[in-house]
């Protein structure tokens, strides 16, 4: 197939998904995709495509765009995105050549997902630029992204950052979050995992916190190093964390629910007593501590076994 011209799609199409059509993919990129009631669009496996979407390749009226498994596709077209003022959701997988050089900027915006590019070792910075209404940005799987600037000033209404197998990402500067941040999943991310620990994470604003797979931490949580704006906590497949520390949960005056999930070598707890902001502690699968909190006799303190529930 090799068009798609001005009647060949109906007015009421609000869907369209393009995987592996080669013509396609160049009727596209240089005729453009005519179609508008057209609201979600999911292309993959484009081979060909450098730079992408040209200004007025694709119609204004898409809410979300998914591009996956570009293989060559090397710069995002920032004036071909502001042409798409309706677009909600841009979902970015796969794209092993991908660079990002200049801030992305865009006015409606809401969620930004780049995710399971394992391959693409050229992106190491994404910087952003002026993104007014973004709320959801989720990064994944990009080894050699360092870091994010102007993530604290680029988007003043973000709300959910998660960041899971970015092994380089090193830090979280005083300006990097946003005050309007509420959740933060942090996942198998080990220079991350040192500087929240060593550093302390500064989020006055924060109150849900998921930290994922850290292998290297013994003892936690440390005075201070974390925000007392906390509510929940939750702490999951931490394989070398020996010791809870009481004197840092007592720091969050604010914390409601700490879940410990699958803590193999968890087995002291630095007081007897826990923080009385706390109403539930939530202990499921392996946890030598268990045996220490049972004698606690706390009303607060839940044990499950079994598979753990997804937070997300």
């Amino acid at each position: 197939m090799d068009c798609l011209g001005e009647e060949c799609l109906p007015p009421s199409l609000t869907t369209l998904e393009i995987v592996g059509c080669e013509k396609l993919e160049r009727w596209i990129t240089s005729k453009g995709l005519q179609s508008e009631g057209l609201t979600h669009l999911i292309l993959g496996q484009w081979k060909e495509v450098k730079w992408f979407p040209r200004e007025g390749c694709l119609p204004a009226s898409l809410k979300s765009l998914q591009l996956s498994n570009f293989l060559n596709l090397e710069m995002l077209d920032c004036k071909g995105l502001h042409h798409l003022t309706s677009l909600q959701q841009l979902k970015i997988e796969y794209c092993p050549k991908l660079t990002i050089s200049e801030p992305l900027q865009h006015k409606s915006l809401k969620e930004i997902h780049v995710s399971d590019v394992t391959r693409c070792d050229s992106l190491t910075l994404f910087p952003l630029g002026s993104l007014p209404k973004l709320e959801a940005l989720f990064i994944s799987k990009c080894h050699r992204l360092i870091s994010m600037p102007g993530l604290g000033f680029a988007a003043p209404h973000l709300e959910k950052l998660e960041i899971a197998a970015c092994p380089e990402m090193d830090c979280f500067g005083e300006k990097c979050l946003p005050p309007s941040l509420k959740t933060l999943r942090i996942v198998d991310c080990e220079k991350l995992e040192r500087w929240i620990t060593s550093k302390g994470l500064q989020s006055q604003g924060l109150t849900h916190l998921f930290l994922e797979n850290w292998n290297e931490v013994k003892w936690f949580p440390r005075e201070g190093c974390l925000p007392a704006s906390l509510q929940s906590l939750k702490l999951s497949y931490f394989s070398n964390l020996e010791t809870l520390d009481c004197k840092g949960l007592h720091h969050l005056t604010s914390l409601q629910q700490l879940t410990i999930d699958k803590c193999p070598k968890l087995e002291n707890i630095t007081q007897q007593n826990l923080p009385a902001s706390i109403s539930k502690l939530l202990i499921r699968g392996e946890c030598p501590l268990w045996s220490k909190l049972e004698e606690m006799n706390d009303p607060r303190i839940q044990f499950r076994k079994g598979k753990p529930v997804s937070m997300r």
